[in-house]
Protein backbone atom coordinates (compact mmCIF):
# COMPACT_ATOMS: atom_id res chain seq x y z
CA UNK A 1 0.00 0.00 0.00
CA UNK A 2 2.83 2.42 0.83
CA UNK A 3 4.39 2.10 -2.62
CA UNK A 4 1.51 3.74 -4.45
CA UNK A 5 1.67 7.11 -2.59
CA UNK A 6 5.46 7.18 -3.01
CA UNK A 7 5.07 6.49 -6.74
CA UNK A 8 2.41 9.18 -7.02
CA UNK A 9 4.66 11.63 -5.15
CA UNK A 10 7.55 10.72 -7.48
CA UNK A 11 5.38 11.41 -10.54
CA UNK A 12 4.15 14.65 -9.01
CA UNK A 13 7.77 15.68 -8.33
CA UNK A 14 8.66 15.11 -12.00
CA UNK A 15 5.62 17.12 -13.02
CA UNK A 16 6.55 19.94 -10.64
CA UNK A 17 10.14 19.90 -11.91
CA UNK A 18 8.97 20.00 -15.54
CA UNK A 19 6.52 22.81 -14.79
CA UNK A 20 9.29 24.82 -13.13
CA UNK A 21 11.64 24.29 -16.09
CA UNK A 22 8.95 25.29 -18.58
CA UNK A 23 8.08 28.44 -16.65
CA UNK A 24 11.75 29.33 -16.17
CA UNK A 25 12.76 29.17 -19.83
CA UNK A 26 16.53 28.88 -20.12
CA UNK A 27 19.46 29.42 -17.84
CA UNK A 28 19.75 28.56 -14.17
CA UNK A 29 16.50 27.38 -12.67
CA UNK A 30 15.06 29.97 -10.29
CA UNK A 31 11.30 30.08 -10.49
CA UNK A 32 8.36 30.82 -8.23
CA UNK A 33 5.23 28.73 -8.77
CA UNK A 34 2.05 30.12 -7.29
CA UNK A 35 -0.19 28.16 -4.98
CA UNK A 36 -2.81 27.86 -7.74
CA UNK A 37 -0.28 26.56 -10.31
CA UNK A 38 1.07 23.93 -7.93
CA UNK A 39 -2.28 22.73 -6.61
CA UNK A 40 -3.93 22.47 -10.02
CA UNK A 41 -0.93 20.86 -11.76
CA UNK A 42 -0.35 18.26 -9.04
CA UNK A 43 -4.02 17.77 -8.11
CA UNK A 44 -3.39 18.52 -4.45
CA UNK A 45 -5.82 19.95 -1.89
CA UNK A 46 -3.29 22.12 -0.06
CA UNK A 47 0.39 23.02 -0.07
CA UNK A 48 0.86 20.99 3.12
CA UNK A 49 0.61 17.86 0.92
CA UNK A 50 3.65 19.08 -1.02
CA UNK A 51 6.16 17.77 1.55
CA UNK A 52 5.98 14.19 0.22
CA UNK A 53 6.47 15.44 -3.34
CA UNK A 54 9.45 17.68 -2.57
CA UNK A 55 11.53 14.79 -1.23
CA UNK A 56 11.71 13.47 -4.81
CA UNK A 57 12.97 16.73 -6.34
CA UNK A 58 16.44 16.11 -7.90
CA UNK A 59 19.46 16.62 -5.68
CA UNK A 60 21.20 19.93 -6.17
CA UNK A 61 17.83 21.66 -6.04
CA UNK A 62 16.57 23.88 -3.26
CA UNK A 63 13.02 24.92 -2.58
CA UNK A 64 11.16 27.24 -0.26
CA UNK A 65 7.45 27.07 0.39
CA UNK A 66 5.22 29.75 1.80
CA UNK A 67 1.46 30.26 1.95
CA UNK A 68 1.36 31.58 -1.61
CA UNK A 69 3.52 29.06 -3.47
CA UNK A 70 6.92 27.45 -3.83
CA UNK A 71 10.28 28.70 -5.14
CA UNK A 72 12.47 26.13 -6.86
CA UNK A 73 16.14 26.82 -7.57
CA UNK A 74 18.57 24.49 -9.27
CA UNK A 75 22.00 25.20 -7.95
CA UNK A 76 25.03 25.07 -10.19
CA UNK A 77 25.52 21.52 -8.94
CA UNK A 78 22.76 20.26 -11.26
CA UNK A 79 24.48 21.63 -14.36
CA UNK A 80 27.83 20.33 -13.11
CA UNK A 81 26.29 16.92 -12.45
CA UNK A 82 25.01 16.57 -16.02
CA UNK A 83 28.39 17.65 -17.38
CA UNK A 84 30.08 15.02 -15.21
CA UNK A 85 27.61 12.35 -16.34
CA UNK A 86 28.40 13.08 -19.98
CA UNK A 87 32.14 13.17 -19.28
CA UNK A 88 32.04 9.71 -17.65
CA UNK A 89 29.86 8.36 -20.46
CA UNK A 90 32.28 9.67 -23.10
CA UNK A 91 35.21 8.14 -21.20
CA UNK A 92 33.39 4.80 -20.99
CA UNK A 93 32.73 4.86 -24.76
CA UNK A 94 36.37 5.66 -25.51
CA UNK A 95 37.96 3.12 -23.17
CA UNK A 96 35.60 0.27 -24.07
CA UNK A 97 36.10 1.10 -27.75
CA UNK A 98 32.45 1.83 -28.52
CA UNK A 99 31.80 3.40 -31.90
CA UNK A 100 29.62 6.41 -32.69
CA UNK A 101 26.58 4.18 -33.14
CA UNK A 102 26.59 3.33 -29.41
CA UNK A 103 23.71 5.19 -27.87
CA UNK A 104 24.08 6.90 -24.53
CA UNK A 105 20.68 5.63 -23.48
CA UNK A 106 18.71 6.95 -20.54
CA UNK A 107 19.49 3.73 -18.66
CA UNK A 108 23.23 4.09 -19.14
CA UNK A 109 23.20 7.76 -18.16
CA UNK A 110 20.96 7.12 -15.15
CA UNK A 111 23.40 4.52 -13.78
CA UNK A 112 26.24 7.02 -14.00
CA UNK A 113 24.09 9.84 -12.58
CA UNK A 114 22.99 7.69 -9.64
CA UNK A 115 26.57 6.85 -8.69
CA UNK A 116 27.61 10.51 -8.88
CA UNK A 117 24.62 11.57 -6.80
CA UNK A 118 25.54 8.95 -4.21
CA UNK A 119 28.88 10.71 -3.71
CA UNK A 120 31.19 8.90 -6.11
CA UNK A 121 33.63 11.07 -8.03
CA UNK A 122 34.32 11.21 -11.74
CA UNK A 123 37.81 9.87 -11.00
CA UNK A 124 36.37 6.85 -9.18
CA UNK A 125 34.07 6.06 -12.10
CA UNK A 126 37.00 6.39 -14.51
CA UNK A 127 38.97 4.00 -12.31
CA UNK A 128 36.12 1.47 -12.48
CA UNK A 129 36.03 1.75 -16.29
CA UNK A 130 39.80 1.24 -16.41
CA UNK A 131 39.58 -1.83 -14.15
CA UNK A 132 36.90 -3.38 -16.36
CA UNK A 133 38.88 -2.56 -19.50
CA UNK A 134 41.90 -4.35 -18.00
CA UNK A 135 39.89 -7.53 -17.53
CA UNK A 136 40.34 -9.80 -20.52
CA UNK A 137 37.39 -11.91 -19.37
CA UNK A 138 35.07 -8.88 -19.41
CA UNK A 139 36.31 -7.88 -22.86
CA UNK A 140 35.33 -11.09 -24.59
CA UNK A 141 38.08 -13.54 -23.67
CA UNK A 142 35.65 -15.91 -21.98
CA UNK A 143 34.03 -19.20 -23.05
CA UNK A 144 31.10 -17.37 -24.62
CA UNK A 145 33.13 -14.68 -26.35
CA UNK A 146 30.79 -12.06 -24.90
CA UNK A 147 31.88 -8.60 -23.76
CA UNK A 148 30.69 -7.74 -20.25
CA UNK A 149 31.78 -4.11 -20.19
CA UNK A 150 28.52 -2.24 -20.61
CA UNK A 151 27.50 0.40 -18.06
CA UNK A 152 25.39 -2.07 -16.08
CA UNK A 153 28.48 -4.27 -15.63
CA UNK A 154 30.49 -1.35 -14.29
CA UNK A 155 28.20 1.18 -12.64
CA UNK A 156 25.64 -0.89 -10.73
CA UNK A 157 26.27 -0.25 -7.00
CA UNK A 158 27.58 -3.73 -6.15
CA UNK A 159 29.78 -4.09 -9.21
CA UNK A 160 31.20 -0.58 -8.85
CA UNK A 161 32.36 -1.48 -5.34
CA UNK A 162 34.13 -4.57 -6.68
CA UNK A 163 35.78 -2.65 -9.54
CA UNK A 164 37.02 0.03 -7.16
CA UNK A 165 38.40 -2.51 -4.71
CA UNK A 166 40.22 -4.46 -7.42
CA UNK A 167 43.47 -3.72 -9.11
CA UNK A 168 43.74 -4.21 -12.88
CA UNK A 169 45.66 -7.45 -12.38
CA UNK A 170 42.92 -8.98 -10.21
CA UNK A 171 39.90 -7.73 -12.16
CA UNK A 172 39.06 -10.94 -13.95
CA UNK A 173 35.65 -12.52 -13.70
CA UNK A 174 34.65 -10.16 -10.88
CA UNK A 175 30.98 -10.38 -11.64
CA UNK A 176 30.77 -13.70 -13.49
CA UNK A 177 29.55 -15.87 -10.59
CA UNK A 178 27.01 -13.28 -9.43
CA UNK A 179 24.68 -13.29 -12.43
CA UNK A 180 21.52 -11.71 -11.05
CA UNK A 181 19.24 -12.15 -14.04
CA UNK A 182 17.85 -15.69 -14.03
CA UNK A 183 17.27 -15.68 -17.80
CA UNK A 184 20.91 -14.73 -18.45
CA UNK A 185 22.12 -17.33 -15.96
CA UNK A 186 19.99 -20.03 -17.61
CA UNK A 187 21.21 -19.05 -21.09
CA UNK A 188 24.85 -19.20 -19.98
CA UNK A 189 24.32 -22.59 -18.36
CA UNK A 190 22.72 -23.96 -21.54
CA UNK A 191 25.54 -22.55 -23.67
CA UNK A 192 28.12 -24.18 -21.44
CA UNK A 193 26.40 -27.53 -21.70
CA UNK A 194 26.24 -27.19 -25.50
CA UNK A 195 22.45 -27.21 -25.67
CA UNK A 196 22.20 -23.73 -27.14
CA UNK A 197 24.25 -22.09 -29.83
CA UNK A 198 25.36 -18.50 -29.82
Amino acid sequence: MDKQPANIDRIRARLLWTLAKLKNGSGMLNVYLTRTEVLSALELESLSELAGVLRFIPSGTSFQTDLEGVRICAEQLQADLEGSVLAVAAYWKQVTKRDNRTELSAKRLSLIRARLRSGRTVEELHKAVDACAASAWHNGENPNGVRYNDCEHIFSPERLERWLSSSPSTSTRLDAPQIEDSATRETLLRRRSGRLGR
